[in-house]
């Protein structure tokens, strides 16, 4: 019987942590959006901010195979133009954003491919990783919760010890 009623207050302080503590979500897996290649290996491109105004000045760095090839800097419109580049994946880097795209050679690229690069710099987004986590953000880390499961298992057995005596 006492084991039964430490069973069921361990069931119970278990449920409530799990509620206290909410889902996680999985960052979803890049997208990697395709471009077609100007004739010369050109492509073209803009870069806005949030509010779709063009952001000049903006420096883009180009990575192709994990290795920087160059960085470019936005004309006062937010255009820029890469040139020399061959068909492959190319992640383009802002100060704060990016993004991955496929370049297909001139010809070749799908129908739904776009014909230049738009990049938004989202420096004033905010994610909402922990950001402070609220009132029960510290359930969140994952030695807190042991702690709480250790504590429900062994509160109910020193509580049923002391009572035998």
């Amino acid at each position: 019987m006492k084991l039964l009623k430490s069973l069921n207050t361990l069931s119970v302080v278990l449920a409530c942590a799990g509620l206290l503590i909410g889902q996680t979500a999985q960052a979803a897996s890049p997208l990697i959006r395709d471009v077609a290649l100007q004739p010369g290996g050109v492509l073209n491109g803009q870069v806005l901010n949030e509010l779709a105004v063009a952001q000049g000045h903006a420096k883009i760095a180009v990575v192709h195979k994990g290795k920087a090839l160059t960085v470019t800097e936005t004309d006062r419109d937010g255009q820029f133009v890469l040139t020399g580049l061959e068909p492959g994946v190319y992640e383009l880097h802002l100060a704060e954003g990016g993004g991955a795209y496929r370049v297909w050679a001139p010809q070749t690229a799908p129908p739904a491919a776009e014909q230049a690069v738009l990049l938004v710099d989202d420096s004033r987004v905010v994610r909402g990783a922990h950001n402070g986590g609220g009132h029960f953000g510290w359930l969140a880390n994952p030695w807190v919760l042991a702690a709480l499961v250790a504590l429900g298992i062994a509160l109910p057995l020193a509580l049923d010890n002391d009572s035998a005596s």
